[in-house]
């Protein structure tokens, strides 16, 4: 089944002619989440006589229209030419317009008593775009926090993985939403797409289980001032956590908060980075473990034309096998590629969808078919001290029949044991 969607370009705003298409071997759009810029390849037959290729820095814009299949739209700047020859041909690629260079400019701040969601909305407001930001990743307050020689790019990247964001630019828009949720910045789902079998590539279609990196515990450092000569004491949250602190007076101690992370792992992941406030520790050792869980299960597939797909969009299967039906997963990258022969086809990699991280390991054990239930088992967290340091043409038309997908991505319009353990500690601590 080979499916032509009708494509539209223009450069510097002008509509090619149908030379361009007469030229244009192939078209590949490559949409990534995070700071991972989307990008643009374009191969075109140079033989005599030669093409007039586009210039360096022209900003190149692409729409492709898939009929009942959906459309994608983005902006490009191209930034490298090269010419191949004999025989003739010239490869032209760019980066999203939407990153802008000012992103990228290294910059030293700081701010204090300042809360996530002012210091993203500051950042888009600096570089003229606008914010859509999830309540959900944004509520943290930082005492104080600085950025020292770091581009906002950089800076907002790191944030959002101590927080567990996906955050992303998409069509002059800034969106730092909950990451592996599949939801908008207003807490309303995503539509998920259901991808069924006539439109999948045949020996395209993946659903790969692992066990490697599982660990058993997931540790963060970050560093406390003790005013008095001796704090301990308990820190209730809602996971249990018992905290034993400890430090002489006016000095800066490095603490770990250790959450369990999987029943049936081994060792520990110790994140690199120390952290400002155990709050902000504990929210990335969470984040981690999210994260962690997803990878266990990953998703590819190749389909026949859905340009509508999206980096942080929603999908799931249906109709393929049990075990790989209702599971839902979160795109993290999607590959559009358009040639004469072949047509358009779409290519995405993905992760198990975050709220479904609880029950991986029941479905496993089952061996049952269909969307694991969802579920959750209980956090554990303790804290101990430490004392070491932390450092307008077109090709001819075509679209897949509805029937064959169905959803909608919404993304640009809008992520027993420890216990009794713990319980015996506090009290011995109280006896």
């Amino acid at each position: 089944m080979t499916t032509h969607p009708r494509i539209q370009v223009s450069v510097d705003g002008v509509p090619v002619s149908g030379g361009f298409f007469e030229r244009l071997v192939s078209l590949t759009i490559f949409d990534r989440e995070g700071i991972q810029s989307d990008t643009i390849d374009l191969v075109f037959n140079d033989a005599p006589p030669h093409l007039q290729s586009p210039r360096r820095g022209a900003v190149i814009e692409v729409t492709i229209l898939g009929g009942s299949s959906g459309s994608f739209a983005g902006a490009y700047v191209i930034d490298r030419v090269e010419f191949i020859c004999l025989p003739y041909t010239i490869e032209v690629k760019g980066h999203s317009a939407d990153l802008k260079a000012g992103m990228k400019t290294n910059r030293t701040k700081h701010w204090d008593k300042v809360s996530v969601k002012e210091l993203v909305q500051e950042k888009a407001d600096d570089h003229g775009i606008e914010a859509k930001i999830s309540d959900a990743v944004s509520g943290h307050v930082y005492e104080w926090i600085g950025q020292q020689d770091e581009s906002d790019l950089h800076f907002l990247e790191r944030l959002a993985k101590r927080h567990g964001a996906f955050f992303t630019i998409k069509n002059g828009v800034l969106l730092w939403l909950e990451r592996g949720k599949g939801e908008k910045a207003d807490g309303s789902a995503i539509p998920t797409v259901t991808i069924r079998r006539p439109v999948v590539v045949e020996r395209s279609l993946r659903v790969s289980e692992t066990d490697s990196d599982r660990f058993a515990t997931i540790k963060a450092y970050y560093r406390t001032h003790h005013a008095a000569a001796k704090t301990d004491g308990e820190v209730a949250t809602g996971d249990e956590v018992w905290d034993i602190l400890g430090g002489e007076e006016g000095t800066s101690t490095r603490q770990a908060v250790v959450i369990k992370a999987a029943e049936d792992g081994a060792g520990e992941k110790v994140l690199k980075e120390t952290y400002g406030s155990r709050a902000e520790a504990l929210r990335a050792a969470k984040a981690a473990k999210r994260e962690m869980e997803r990878a266990q299960i990953e998703t590819s597939c190749t389909l026949i034309a859905h340009p509508d797909l999206q980096a942080g969009q929603p999908i799931s299967y249906e109709g393929i096998r049990p075990q790989v039906d209702g599971r839902e997963f979160i795109l993290d990258t999607v590959r559009h590629s358009y040639t004469k022969s072949g047509g358009l086809r779409t290519a995405f990699k993905g992760k198990l969808k975050a709220d479904e991280e609880g029950d991986k390991s029941a479905a496993k054990k089952s061996g049952s078919g269909g969307s694991p239930e969802s579920g959750s088992s209980a956090s554990t967290a303790t804290t101990a001290p430490s004392t070491s340091g932390g450092g307008a043409a077109a090709t001819s038309a075509g679209s897949v029949p509805t029937s064959q997908v169905s959803g909608g991505s919404g993304l640009a319009a809008g992520a027993g044991a420890a216990l009794g353990g713990l319980a015996a500690l506090r009290g011995r601590r109280r006896r």
